[in-house]
């Protein structure tokens, strides 16, 4: 709690600051209620926070083509205030030629996963199987391939018609001395969207992703490939795909669902997965809304896949090889 209060004190001292006029205070509070089976001695219900958070960004004019831009985010618990968290947390210069940041920030590897996830953060999210340590590889403190790394420096390009791109290199995480180099490019035409992210650590981890995204009216419809190897564990190999898919049925509720494989084309090894989601969301404003969702993952006879955890924080993981998964979760999000 202590630890809580020290950063709601922290930014309401940048924001109540005269020096700082362009500040934002932004942040979300997000908490669900799972029930979740995963098929051994008893079920598991909970309350999870997902990963609520709080920050600041905010920007000052050096001179008519410049500006000295910053962000700073905490993770902080939705229930019961004890735990707080860095998230990203960056400062940096942006121009016509475009933005160069230094500090802590998702890679942009990670942004193509997060565009094609229709339930980024929530109990149905397929980043168990996309990001998850089943790969074995990547930059994150658990191997994943969702990584915040430290010590980064990224550059934006400006956007260009419906083309943008960003590209990032970390020279260590949390002081493991595991570098990585990232890079994504999307370009969005009318109701298109594509987006394509590469990735590759110094210890010689490499990961390729490419997403689309289409809307018609009430409809939308996206996939996603991913192909991953690690050095470190082997060569071990992962592919993943998924597809997804909403309509809205009101002007405030929408239904949606998302089907995701995981393979592991490693000679010898059967610890792959699929899971499907389907929910219901429902907007009570423009900032919140409430949500219900069931989840299920089938693993194959060496998997160890469960649901939630990365971002949705309370996570549910077989402890047999096998074991399939399944649950429900009731939430509500508000973001400002």
């Amino acid at each position: 709690m202590k630890k809580t209060l020290l950063a709601v004190a922290l930014i309401s001292a940048i924001t109540s600051s005269a020096v700082m006029a362009d500040t934002t205070l932004f942040g979300r509070v997000h908490a669900s209620i799972d029930a979740v089976d995963i098929g051994e001695a008893s079920n598991n219900v909970s309350h999870s926070d997902n990963i609520s958070m709080l920050g600041v960004k905010g920007s000052e004019k050096i001179s008519d083509n410049l500006d000295a831009v910053y962000h700073v985010e905490f993770a902080i618990s939705g229930g019961d205030g004890s735990n707080i968290g860095n998230r990203d947390q960056y400062v940096g210069l942006r121009s016509n030629a475009g933005t160069l940041l230094v500090g802590k920030k998702s890679t942009p590897f990670k942004g193509v996963w997060a565009k094609s996830d229709m339930f980024v953060g929530e109990l149905g999210s397929q980043r168990p199987l996309t990001g998850g340590t089943q790969k074995g590889a990547g930059l994150g403190t658990n191997g994943t391939w969702n990584a915040r790394p430290d010590n980064s420096i990224i550059y934006m390009l400006p956007k260009m018609g419906g083309f943008k791109a960003a590209i990032a290199h970390s020279t260590e995480q949390n002081n493991n001395g595991k570098t990585a180099t990232s890079a994504s490019a999307y370009y969005t035409m009318g109701a298109l969207t594509t987006g394509a992210g590469y990735e590759k650590t110094g210890s010689g981890d490499e990961g390729y992703r490419v997403m689309a995204a289409y809307t018609a009216g009430k409809f939308k419809v996206s996939g996603f490939i991913q192909d991953t190897k690690s050095d470190i564990s082997g060569g071990k190999e992962t592919d993943v795909w998924n597809v997804s898919g909403s309509v809205k049925t009101s002007a405030k509720g929408l239904v949606k669902a998302q089907y995701t494989d995981l393979d592991d084309s490693t000679s010898g090894i059967d610890d792959g997965a699929t899971m499907w989601a389907v929910g219901y969301d429902h907007h009570l404003s423009k900032r919140t809304k409430v949500y219900a969702q069931y989840a299920s993952v089938d693993n194959d006879s060496e998997g160890f896949v469960g649901l939630g955890g990365h971002g949705h924080s309370e996570a549910s993981n077989p402890t047999t090889a096998g074991r399939n998964v399944n649950g429900i979760s009731l939430g509500l999000k508000h973001s400002f």
